[in-house]
């Protein structure tokens, strides 16, 4: 009765495990080292409504991420850290630069309820991330495996074992998702909407266009640490 218990509770708790995923730290990028794009995001903000961001960092994948600020504190304070992946910055045009950080930015302006949006999304990456992602558990059971102190046999199977946490988590999620439709359908389309103030229509799509080719080529072709001294 005590192992089905614990197991029991390990399946219903392995979610809570991934709420915060393993990311990239980026480097952080100040007014010295390129004034520039400072200044062109400062403008794009400005344009938006929105809060500068307290912080801006530099990634090596072809992402663009804005959060909360150290968390708890810039959740109240609705300061924000955008992490950009440096080949949308050699790969975009200007207009096509401000578009897409108009998109990732405008849930942060003051009248577009940022905390409880931030709430609602934060709610959506979580049970994502449990359903297609890995925590800490997964990472330690495909360490072990990969280190050949794990048969495959075993792995499989344990693999089977936990597979219903994210079964559970995929119902979560699919409920969520039909919950919050109206906040998500409004989010996507102010997005676009101050994206296509920056690009226009053939720009917005030639964007989302050349941002998801980027994204594939940082993934598959480019690898290995990034330091500011090559992104420059």
């Amino acid at each position: 009765i005590l192992v089905i218990t614990g197991l029991l509770l390990l399946l219903i708790l392995k979610p809570l495990l991934a709420l915060k995923p393993e990311e990239q730290p980026g480097i952080p990028l100040t007014a010295d080292q390129e004034p520039e794009l400072l200044t062109f995001i400062e403008e794009v903000c400005e344009e938006i409504g929105v809060p500068l961001p307290a912080a801006i960092r530099l990634q090596e994948d072809a992402g663009i991420r804005v959060d909360f600020h150290r968390g708890p504190q810039g959740w109240l304070e609705n300061r924000t850290v955008l992490t950009i992946g440096v080949p949308l910055i050699a790969g975009l045009n200007r207009s096509q630069l401000a578009a897409l950080l108009a998109c990732n930015l405008s849930r942060y302006r003051h009248n577009a309820a940022p905390r409880t949006t931030a709430i609602v999304l934060h709610g959506h990456d979580w049970l994502r991330n449990a359903v297609h992602g890995e925590d800490i558990v997964d990472r330690f059971l495909r360490g072990l495996h990969e280190n050949g102190r794990l048969g495959a046999g075993l792995f499989s199977f344990l693999k089977v074992l936990l597979s219903p946490s994210r079964r559970m988590a995929g119902w979560r999620l699919r409920l969520m998702r039909v919950m919050d439709r109206g906040v998500i359908h409004r989010i996507v389309a102010e997005g676009d909407m101050l994206a296509l103030h920056f690009s226009g229509k053939e720009g917005f799509l030639r964007m989302l266009d050349q941002a998801c080719l980027l994204e594939f080529v940082s993934s598959n072709l480019l690898s290995g640490p990034v330091s500011y001294t090559h992104l420059t």
